[in-house]
């Protein structure tokens, strides 16, 4: 990962929420976030959130797709979705073989 000179804004969205149920942040709620805590963002900051918060929702739904592929590849236990799809059919061929 590359150094990160902003990492104050990810403690601030973590603060406000990542996201809004299944919607990203909304100015407003990052406003209403200013108010109450007596932070004041600039402009490129709250807008910088509000796409964090879009990207982050974005990743989540697409990860949340059991045949999608980690974008971790290199991870040390990393398995490919035809591999995992490989193992499923072996274990229902299994269960199928011992229930007769």
């Amino acid at each position: 990962m590359p150094e990160c000179q902003a990492y104050y804004m990810l403690e601030y969205m973590q603060d406000i929420g990542l996201s809004i149920g299944e919607n990203a942040l909304t100015h407003g709620e990052i406003e209403s976030w200013q108010r109450n805590i007596g932070v004041r963002l600039s402009p490129w900051e709250c807008r910088t959130i509000k796409r964090l918060s879009s990207a982050y929702l974005s990743e989540f739904y697409k990860a949340s797709d059991p045949k999608s592929e980690t974008v971790w590849e290199d991870a040390p236990y990393y398995m490919s979705a035809k591999y995992r799809n490989a193992m499923r059919a072996k274990n229902a061929i299994r269960k199928i073989a011992e229930d007769k």
